[in-house]
């Protein structure tokens, strides 16, 4: 079973992220950040069913979210790095968080975990750092021993922690305690995705759902979280962020027309894109700016914003079964030939 409805969703959070720096929050969504703690719900709910529905050794859990997340993040690195050499940024960027440790961090696919409070190059691959170890290394263990409480415990420490800043949703190279914000962002948000599915399979079967009901509670939810993600105070943001795993859970029903609308194949097919648009705009961004075309943040330039966003989609629809899957499947294949 594959929730559909949820991929089409991370599309739009996804792309509230690209728009978000192609425009400039302050012009778009202010707290647009959110959408990342909206990807850690969504992929706690979804690798939850996954690990339940089919069971696997931890090492090959490890080894396929390894390949498929570390693929395209290391070919928008490479292209980040192309574009700013080619077109004479290189000497722009800010050496602090652009150096070589930062680099290799990135290489490493640990540079969201705390080993620098700065995360450069193509920054948004910080949330694929942190998702790609805290799936790994508590997810897996949360749920094949069904660990509720400790889920619990991370959920509630994970978001008393990070939402002591008022901008909670640009934080994530903040060291706290022991590890950066990012990793207690991923680690709050993937063990409240964790929760959502429990609920889920317990409610499934018991709940009965009246289709006009739900519809109508799909479209207030939704746009009750993007309204509070146009407001600019802080207050506002903490109610998205509090509705985000009761959204998850209501579109996983897909029992309203909301639902089954987002589910159909354009928007499904739109949410298999979405890993694309969240790592390839920020290359598409510096690549634009070199070549004088474009300024981020420019309120007067959306017709430009709008062409840079569909160059992104463009650039994920020619990567995702060409690089993405082909690139899965060729890792987990010469991992099983080496077993």
């Amino acid at each position: 079973m594959r929730f559909h409805q949820l991929d089409a969703l991370r599309f739009f959070f996804a792309a509230a992220i690209a728009i978000g720096h192609m425009a400039g929050w302050e012009n778009f969504l202010p707290g647009a950040g959110l959408a990342v703690d909206f990807f850690f719900v969504l992929s706690g709910f979804v690798l939850t069913h996954a690990l339940v529905e089919r069971p696997m050794p931890w090492r090959d859990y490890a080894v396929a979210r390894f390949a498929r997340l570390y693929p395209l993040h290391l070919l928008t690195l490479a292209a980040f790095l192309a574009v700013v050499l080619v077109s004479g940024q290189a000497g722009d960027l800010n050496p602090e968080k652009n150096n070589d440790w930062v680099l290799l961090q990135n290489i490493l696919l640990i540079h969201g975990l705390g080993f620098t409070e700065h995360v450069g190059f193509n920054y948004p691959s910080w949330s694929v750092s942190v998702e790609f170890w805290v799936n790994v290394l508590v997810l897996y263990a949360v749920v094949t021993q069904r660990l509720r409480w400790v889920a619990l415990f991370g959920v509630a420490a994970g978001y008393t922690l990070i939402l002591r800043n008022p901008e909670f949703e640009f934080v994530y190279g903040e060291f706290m305690l022991i590890a950066s914000a990012g990793v207690w962002r991923c680690v709050a948000g993937v063990l409240a995705g964790y929760l959502v599915y429990e609920f889920f399979v317990w409610a499934k079967d018991r709940v009965r759902l009246d289709y006009r009901a739900v519809s109508a509670c799909e479209a207030a939810l939704l746009g009750a979280v993007f309204w509070l993600m146009l407001q600019t105070e802080p207050a506002y943001h903490r109610a998205a962020l509090a509705l985000t795993p009761l959204l998850v859970l209501l579109f996983a029903f897909g029992a309203g027309g909301v639902a089954n609308g987002l589910a159909a194949r354009p928007f499904a097919y739109l949410g298999q894109l979405s890993y694309g648009v969240y790592l390839w705009h920020i290359p598409v961004i510096y690549a634009a700016a070199g070549m004088g075309w474009f300024e981020p943040g420019a309120m007067a330039l959306w017709p430009r914003t709008l062409a840079l966003f569909a160059i992104t989609i463009g650039l994920s629809i020619l990567t995702y079964r060409s690089f993405e899957i082909a690139s899965k499947k060729a890792l987990i294949g010469r991992y099983r030939a080496a077993a």
